[in-house]
């Protein structure tokens, strides 16, 4: 669809969410399998805009699950192939280092809350890009809200309705 800018997304197991901006909402794509589902959260609708941390467990879970198995490479590989084990011995700590970013730096959820839908980021290790889309949801959805309640108060004015 033309005028869509993608902000982030989130993926679980068999479930990605993508969340676009678009002229007068946000467009989450919910993919699961083959099928999409559409759902907007309108500028007008949104009630909480927020931004937290979070630990991405199933990544860390994974990198010391494969940073496991490398060390047991590297350990059974020691005496025969030296340079292999030495191979393997450096992709272990890499992934151990990586654990310990993901621990310490983790992962940055932005959630755009409306009435009756919401819309989720995930930024794993991207705090300043969680930070740069927070602005611009806020930034967006002040706007248009602004605009709706000056709208608002110009037809009451012109109704004769005191505030």
């Amino acid at each position: 669809m033309a005028g869509r800018e993608k902000l982030g997304s989130r993926s679980r197991f068999s479930h990605r969410e993508h969340v676009y901006r678009a002229r007068d909402c946000f467009e989450v794509d919910e993919v699961e399998g083959y099928d999409v589902t559409r759902k907007r959260v309108f500028y007008d609708d949104v009630v909480l805009v927020t931004r937290h941390r979070f630990v991405p467990w199933a990544h860390a879970t994974l990198a010391v699950v494969f940073a496991g198995l490398l060390g047991v490479f590297a350990v059974a590989l020691r005496s025969e192939a030296r340079t292999a084990s030495f191979v393997f011995f450096v992709l272990t700590m890499v992934l151990l280092l990586a654990v310990v970013l993901l621990f310490s730096i983790g992962g940055v959820a932005v959630t755009v809350q409306g009435k009756r839908t919401q819309a989720r980021m995930d930024f794993v290790l991207r705090p300043g890009r969680a930070a740069e889309v927070y602005a611009r949801a806020c930034r967006l959805v002040r706007e248009r809200q602004a605009r709706v309640a000056r709208r608002a108060a110009g037809v009451a004015v012109a109704a004769g309705v005191r505030p």
